[in-house]
Formats: structure tokens, sequence, C-alpha cells
């Protein structure tokens, strides 16, 4: 009889932790090679993405990333040509046409950072999105571009 109790005890406390463990919230899986966590987890948790959305997050920030990365290097690109433009004469013609391309690649690599953003919220479910609008400060905030002091 004594023995019956001690295998239940032990029994009542496995199925207890298995259950605790299968209940309790994992932690978001670990971002991709070359994706800045910071942001990333605090975005994951503000917003209480599950694990499948997370797998989803992850493929929207690979792209995004991807997306801004080219059009930086072109923009890199045109700076180096504005630059140039230092030599010799001026040619304000050019000058002006490279500053009117920057101004247009900028423009899209903002559009692409505001559809990224679009498509997280796509992302929540209704709660979420709740809260996804409440965080657009701090969204700025954290993705704005540092400012010189």
């Amino acid at each position: 009889m004594n023995k019956n109790r001690v295998l239940w005890g032990v029994i009542i406390t496995l199925a207890g932790i298995n259950i605790y463990l299968a209940l309790r919230p994992s932690p978001p899986p670990p971002p991709p090679p070359g994706v800045d966590s910071e942001p990333r987890n605090k975005m994951i948790q503000l917003l209480e993405l599950s694990d499948d959305q997370v797998v989803a997050y992850d493929v929207l920030i690979g792209e995004h990333q991807h997306a801004v990365k080219a059009l930086d290097q072109r923009v890199d690109s045109l700076k180096g040509a504005l630059y140039e433009q230092l030599k010799g004469e001026l040619n304000e013609r050019k000058k002006d046409a490279i500053v009117t391309e920057l101004s247009h690649v900028h423009t899209e690599i903002d559009l692409i950072h505001f559809n990224h953003f679009t498509d997280i919220k796509a992302l929540c479910d209704h709660e979420q999105k709740a809260n996804f609008d409440n965080l657009i400060e701090d969204i700025q905030q954290m993705f704005m571009r540092k400012k010189l002091k």
C-alpha cells in the first residue's frame, strides 16, 4: 500500500510537470542570421506573436532587408556620383538629376518600410492589431535612424 502511494505521487508529479511545460509560453525562436534581434524580439514580445506568426514575421524581415539593402546600395552609388560632380566644372543638370533620383530612391525606401509594417499588422489577430495600433510611437522610435548629436 505504501509503495502504491509513492508511485502514484511520482506519477501525479510527473504529469503536473508535463502539463506545466506544455502550457507555459515558449521564448521566441532565435532570429535568422543577419537579423538584428533587438527590435525583432521586442516586436514579438509586444505583439505576443505565436510561433507560426514568428516564422511568417521572420520571412517578412528577410524580404524587407533584401529590398532595403538593394536600395541602400543604389543610394551609395548615387551619392558617389553626386560627389564626383565636385571634380572639375560643375554640371548643374547632372547634379540636379542625381539629387532627384536620390529623392526617388529615399521615397521608395520609406514606402518599403511602411509596407513592411502593413504586412506585420496583417499577421496579427484582432487583439494583436489593437496592440499594434497602441505601439505606433514605440515602433517609430525603435526603427528611426539614430540622430547625430
